[in-house]
């Protein structure tokens, strides 16, 4: 069934928000929080809510009754009852009836990354370095100095003025100004935070258009990996809450949500099975 009014309001679930966008919220608090809170108007027809209102999860807070009827979700300085909610959660081990997201579980290497900009933000700020050194052997007098800093800046600075050669009279000596070890094992610091932070998404730096040691092959087979490892699962887990908490009780009967599985056909190896087995275990009819 693909024309319904349980699929006209996810496709279009309240004033503000498309389905395409509801959805993208919904996985958005899900990584961030593990937990994810979408209330239902109180106004319904046939069962089903006229509209679908999505929560901030990380200002929502969960209170487990001894019932369900006893639990609450409270939003502001609004509580409600637990049934008027569609609930998801990625539970947290040590809570059972918590939410855990990938944001919360690689908190460490998240924070590291943001101290790391932070530090270079404030570098370039109010550290910045120079591109060289140069070093006067005998003291300038102001004149000199004011002098010798204007004909550096008006012969030397700008893209446009690379790689002009410099001049300099006296016992000056001019050092390109480099990198410490220090400094360079920051910077591959930030590459392994980097990497952890994509494993722990699960997306190849292919994805992001990284494209070190990529080719066509395995940038589809990294798609792939990532389609039935991170998106089938989230299609899998979307639908089971739908199942379970939209759909009316009257409906669960005649009707179940369904998807359309997102993990794309390895075509290259449907042909090779059809090639050996044609006329073994399989005709060419089957094939066609």
């Amino acid at each position: 069934v693909e024309e319904h009014e349980i699929l006209d309001l996810l496709d279009k679930p309240n004033m503000v928000h498309t389905g395409y966008q509801y959805k993208k919220l919904y996985f958005t608090y899900m990584n961030l929080t593990g937990e994810s809170y979408t209330l239902k108007s109180e106004e319904e027809k046939n069962g089903i809510p006229l509209a679908l209102n999505i929560l901030p999860s990380h200002r929502v807070i969960f209170e487990l009754g001894d019932t369900i009827a006893e639990s609450k979700i409270r939003y502001g300085q609004n509580t409600y009852e637990y049934e008027r909610f569609l609930r998801d959660i990625n539970p947290d081990p040590r809570n059972p009836y918590a939410g855990m997201g990938v944001v919360a579980a690689s908190a460490g290497a998240i924070d590291m990354e943001m101290s790391a900009v932070e530090f270079n933000r404030n570098f370039f700020a109010n550290q910045a370095r120079p591109s060289s050194v140069i070093n006067v052997k005998n003291p300038m007098d102001t004149d000199a100095r004011k002098r010798f800093k204007q004909e550096l800046e008006a012969m030397h600075t700008g893209a446009h003025r690379a790689g002009k050669p410099m001049v300099v009279e006296g016992d000056i000596d001019v050092r390109p100004y480099m990198l410490t070890q220090k400094e360079m094992e920051y910077l591959q610091s930030r590459q392994f935070t980097r990497d952890e932070i994509l494993a722990m998404f699960k997306v190849s730096p292919a994805m992001l258009g990284m494209s070190e040691n990529v080719n066509r092959a395995n940038a589809e087979a990294s798609k792939a990996i990532f389609a039935e490892n991170v998106v089938l699962p989230r299609v899998k887990q979307f639908v089971s809450m739908l199942n379970n908490h939209l759909l009316p009780e009257q409906m669960r009967q005649q009707y179940v949500f369904d998807y359309e599985n997102p993990v794309p056909e390895d075509k290259s190896h449907k042909l090779e099975s059809h090639d050996k087995g044609v006329n073994r275990w399989i005709t060419p009819n089957e094939i066609r």
